[in-house]
């Protein structure tokens, strides 16, 4: 008796579409690093790491420009809207990441008179989401 492998056929027909076309999964991956780099923001912090505090100098200088004290990385808002405006989804990947301005380059490695205070790193928690999100996408598939 010859053995049936149509079914074993479809599953791997189907698991290749799926491999193939990620779009869903990534589509999610994005939404989780986005929501983990403004978390970053609200919590003064590169995924759970606090960032230094802001000097002295840096803390008057606020003050007299009418800013305030905090938060950290916020003066008028645009690194944090920015920060993850630039995201893009295709059926192998995804990438998400600041859209200008030019000194988010600054904050991310730092300077001899800046710390740096890295944004855009996510929690293994976020690294777990995207991961549980793939594994969804594929045993759909299976």
């Amino acid at each position: 008796m010859p053995y049936d492998t149509a079914d074993a056929e479809r599953s791997d027909r189907e698991l290749t579409r799926a491999i193939g076309n990620l779009r869903p999964a990534m589509t999610k991956a994005v939404t989780i690093v986005a929501d983990a780099i403004d978390s970053n923001f609200r919590s003064e912090s590169d995924a759970g790491k606090r960032w230094a505090p802001l000097a002295p100098s840096t803390l008057a200088q606020r003050e007299r420009k009418g800013y305030g004290p905090g938060p950290i990385l916020q003066r008028e808002g645009t690194l944090r809207t920015l920060a993850s405006a630039h995201r893009e989804v295709s059926e192998s990947g995804a990438e998400v990441g600041p859209e200008g301005p030019d000194y988010a380059e600054y904050h991310l490695t730092g300077t001899p008179r800046m710390p740096a205070r890295p944004f855009l790193d996510i929690s293994e928690l976020s690294v777990d989401a995207i991961d549980d999100a793939i594994h969804r996408h594929l045993a759909e598939h299976e």
